[in-house]
């Protein structure tokens, strides 16, 4: 019941970090001092990271797996591994929310589900309330305990993956046909899109 406004900056800071989907990182700073950045917030004008922040750097580097990245600079980094620096950072902030625009765009396959997993395990095991986009439906369904179907902006509907993830739901929105099942492994809603040439096939045209 707190306007965003009211907070002090580094207040706000200990509460809430951000991971954008793409920043443009115009300097050379090592992944570790970036990374390090993260603990601005607990920090005085001109005092230095403390052996309990170096622990917990070094705790966020270890959990979003870029570790073996802290002496390269945030300029060499591929889109992947710059996603994963920017999880390290946010995590260094010990925040109890957590923003992710698309944190597995630029990651492939092998990657996306340790992110994904991680963020699990930090929602479940560590208390963090974690809100994330994702444009992969089946993503977010397979993740999420809850959804948020925006459409222009606005909210088109809310609730459980198997209350959202409906075929009415996604055609109403998406403007594409497609066919909703169940993962026969975890039981949640799976999305498979309908070629435009299979409906015209279909409709004898």
């Amino acid at each position: 019941e707190k306007e965003i406004g009211d907070w002090p900056v580094k207040i706000l800071a200990r509460e809430i970090a951000v991971v954008p989907q793409f920043l443009l990182m115009a300097f050379p700073f090592k992944v570790y001092d970036f990374v390090a950045l993260g603990r601005t917030p607990y920090l005085g004008r001109f005092e230095m990271i403390s052996e309990r922040d170096e622990e917990i750097i070094k705790g966020a580097m270890e959990l979003s797996g870029c570790s073996g990245l802290r002496e390269r600079m945030v300029t060499e980094l591929s889109g992947g591994e710059l996603q994963r620096v920017f999880l390290a950072q946010a995590l260094a902030q010990e925040p109890k929310l957590l923003l992710l625009d698309e944190p597995t765009s630029h990651l492939d396959i092998g990657h996306q589900v340790e992110i994904l997993h991680l963020l699990k395990h930090l929602n479940k095991e560590k208390g963090l309330t974690i809100v994330v986009i994702l444009h992969d439906l089946n993503t977010a369904g397979e993740y999420c305990n809850r959804l948020i179907l925006l459409e222009e902006g606005k909210i088109y509907k809310s609730g459980s993956p198997a209350e959202v993830l409906t075929y009415q739901n996604i055609e109403a929105v998406y403007k594409t046909v497609v066919v909703v099942k169940e993962n026969p492994v975890t039981k949640k809603p799976y999305v498979i899109v309908v070629p435009k040439e299979m409906i015209a096939k279909n409709r004898g045209i």
